[in-house]
């Protein structure tokens, strides 16, 4: 354990494990340290000086919190500079990548104990990962953490040895049914995509809905302030969610603390806000973040929250706009829906057919809103009769926001959408988000693999035999280097790699026996 440790210190037995969990920590209170490590497994886990300051402080609640008895929360720290899987050139300055970051799913545990300096026992079981499969891992680290308060250390090694039984996430289908074994009990599963969690962490702020989704699809700086860490990290992973199927690429903290190695970065007010939302229970982030446009102020019971009424400035528009518990500067560019509203709060529904009103309306909102832009980046493709096996590399056209725009009279959201407003100015805000460069750059590098494939069947169907007669020598060699590096990066079918293969056989036996040799060689 430690920064000089090997790059990847799990053996081959050990894949699955790592795979699922990084490392399990226990940390404990001291009189004199304050929050120390008492123990990771397995020992050798990679983890940084850094990472397990980080985690110490982010694994108990604030002192304010009061939190008594069992406490669960989900953490999110950023990785150390070096780290594998840390890489975020794909993903741009402002974008998050999803292994940059670790997880943790904390168990912390407060109870009285006069046998004890401080008067009370104080410990935290954190189930650390590089995945973000928020229930399935909660779940865990709640069945490790009552395992390992019963029976000491020995649960951590039982769950280690277990874990190694697990299927591998990267190879399990999603919604396929998976059992995790643990000690006395296992989980029946299945995998989904969503970071998220329920909707039902929205419900008391769910009259602004639409506000909330406007700033978290277009990367507005959003803290939230609640009581707890349990309250402030799952209202911070709905938000998140609430943009689904569209993935939030901004930086994102369910629960962060004051002694976070990051603090200046996110409090300094000599800078912009960045791209991102945090959760925070310390009453002093109230005034090191005054400069974050955007906050929500939650109450400690979900559900209880006050109306207050909105304040406007002399000309009409919103000034500083404190909306139930959401304060904020921003004036929306599309009208609520006040139907959503009138259904929320008609008759007496159950909670779950709120939770589940609120998230279908959600779904259908960021729909409406993608379609045109799928629709659009469809369109960039160029045409099949255009894509010749003798040209270079085919690349998808390039995005222009006007011609977008353009598109936006005949086939808007406004088709599939009772929501109306300014369409085009939420567009225009989204395109300087990281959420839209993100997703962009993966929408064009799918279309790039798709012309690449393409272009690679083209090339298959050629007769080169008839192509080859009257080619100089050097044509052909070109030809040859050309298919050879096709071949190589080629993720086509085999019957296509197959095709080209003798392709390039065909080449080789046209060429004289002296110059065939000199490739053979290069090869």
């Amino acid at each position: 354990m430690g920064e000089n440790g090997p790059k990847n210190s799990a053996t081959s037995n050990d894949k699955n494990f790592s795979s699922w969990i990084h490392c399990i920590c226990v940390i404990t209170f001291d009189l004199e340290l304050g929050q120390v490590i008492e123990s990771v497994h397995p020992k050798d886990a990679q983890i940084t000086k850094q990472e397990m300051s980080n985690i110490c402080y982010l694994a108990f609640p604030d002192s304010n919190s009061g939190c008594m008895g069992d406490t669960q929360f989900t953490v999110r720290l950023r990785r150390s500079p070096g780290q594998p899987d840390c890489s975020s050139s794909a993903y741009g300055r402002h974008a998050s990548p999803p292994k940059q970051f670790l997880w943790g799913y904390v168990y912390f545990r407060q109870v009285k104990d006069i046998t004890l300096p401080r008067g009370y026992f104080q410990k935290s079981v954190v189930v650390l990962s590089t995945l973000s499969h928020v229930g399935i891992l909660g779940n865990v680290s709640a069945i490790v953490a009552d395992a390992y308060f019963t029976g000491g250390m020995i649960a951590l090694e039982e769950t280690y040895r277990l874990s190694k039984q697990w299927p591998d996430p990267e190879t399990i289908s999603l919604q396929t049914p998976i059992s995790l074994h643990l000690p006395g009990t296992k989980i029946d599963t299945t995998l989904s995509t969503e970071t998220s969690i329920a909707n039902s962490w929205l419900m008391p702020i769910a009259a602004h809905a639409q506000l909330l989704w406007e700033l978290v699809l277009t990367a507005e700086p959003l803290i939230v302030f609640a009581a707890n860490p349990t309250l402030c990290s799952q209202t911070v992973l709905a938000l998140v969610g609430m943009i689904s199927p569209l993935v939030y690429s901004g930086d994102y903290r369910p629960y962060f603390t004051i002694h976070d190695s990051e603090f200046k970065e996110f409090t300094s007010g000599l800078r912009e806000a960045p791209a991102a939302i945090l959760g925070v229970t310390n009453p002093f982030f109230s005034k090191t973040l005054q400069h974050w446009p955007h906050t929500i102020r939650l109450c400690e019971t979900v559900g209880g929250h006050k109306s207050k009424k909105h304040i406007h400035d002399s000309n009409g528009g919103a000034s500083l706009a404190e909306i139930g518990d959401v304060r904020t500067v921003y004036k929306p560019f599309l009208r609520a829906d006040r139907s959503l509203s009138r259904r929320l709060r008609l008759g007496r529904r159950q909670a779950e057919a709120h939770t589940a009103l609120l998230r279908r309306h959600l779904v259908e909102l960021t729909q409406s809103f993608m379609i045109p832009l799928e629709r659009y980046m469809a369109s960039l493709m160029p045409l099949q009769k255009n894509v010749s096996p003798f040209k270079g590399s085919v690349t998808p056209l390039p995005f222009n926001p006007d011609k977008f725009f353009a598109t936006l009279a005949s086939s808007g959201p406004q088709l599939t959408s009772g929501v109306r407003g300014n369409w085009e100015g939420l567009y225009r805000k989204f395109l300087r988000s990281p959420n839209f460069n993100v997703w962009f750059n993966q929408r064009y590098t799918e279309l790039s693999r798709q012309l690449h494939t393409l272009q690679l069947q083209a090339l298959a169907r050629v007769n080169l035999k008839q192509w080859v007669e009257g080619k100089a020598e050097v044509e052909v060699v070109d030809m040859v280097l050309n298919i050879r590096h096709k071949i190589a990066r080629s993720s086509s079918d085999e019957e296509t790699r197959d095709k080209l293969t003798q392709c390039l056989k065909e080449l080789f036996e046209a060429l004289p026996e002296d110059l065939r040799n000199i490739l053979q060689v290069e090869r």
